[in-house]
């Protein structure tokens, strides 16, 4: 949890963190994965999930943005996915590490054992995601997830934004420019 408060907490879903390492990103980021490949805003030249990661970085390291908020279900549902892709267990560990650094990085955390008390979605999954943002009290969820982004219309989910990546690495390309 972000105790400082001047950073935002944000919580990715897990199809967040499996779109950035999808077709080309991979690439990017290098072998073996490590931050420097993860590209910096502007301009926007990969999947708007992996700029994502991007901008949470650059945050980390200028000691502003956001706190990422990461938990062991999400660890676990991108593992799975990940090794259902044919990745060998080595790179998903590799991969798995990057995301907690960013997340220590970044002034957010790591959350073994999250409190299940949210019920607003159908799908259980997406109940999870919102209940290390209640718990965290993140300030915002990023998903490409259809039913979590309808959640988050018009006016967000108990205060807190639900946007795609696409729309978080606009907004955070605008408040570059405002710096």
């Amino acid at each position: 949890m972000n105790e400082g408060g001047s950073l935002l907490g944000v919580v990715l879903d897990a199809n967040v963190y499996i779109d950035a390492v999808s077709g080309n990103n991979l690439e990017v980021l290098g072998d073996p994965l490590e931050f420097d490949g993860i590209p910096s805003l502007p301009p926007r030249r990969v999947h708007p999930s992996l700029h994502v990661l991007g901008v949470i970085r650059d945050g980390g390291i200028l000691g502003r943005g956001y706190a990422l908020e990461v938990s062991e279900h999400i660890l676990a549902m991108v593992d799975h996915k990940l090794i259902d892709a044919g990745w060998m267990e080595s790179d998903v560990n590799a991969y798995i590490d990057l995301i907690c650094d960013l997340a220590e990085l970044s002034g957010g955390g790591y959350y073994g054992n999250v409190p299940q008390t949210q019920h607003d979605c159908e799908d259980p999954e997406d109940n999870l995601i919102l209940d290390l943002a209640a718990f965290t009290d993140a300030s915002l969820i990023v998903s490409n997830d259809s039913d979590l982004l309808v959640l988050g219309r018009p006016n967000g989910w108990k205060g807190r934004g639900i946007v795609s990546p696409a729309d978080f690495t606009k907004r955070a390309e605008a408040a570059m420019r405002y710096r």
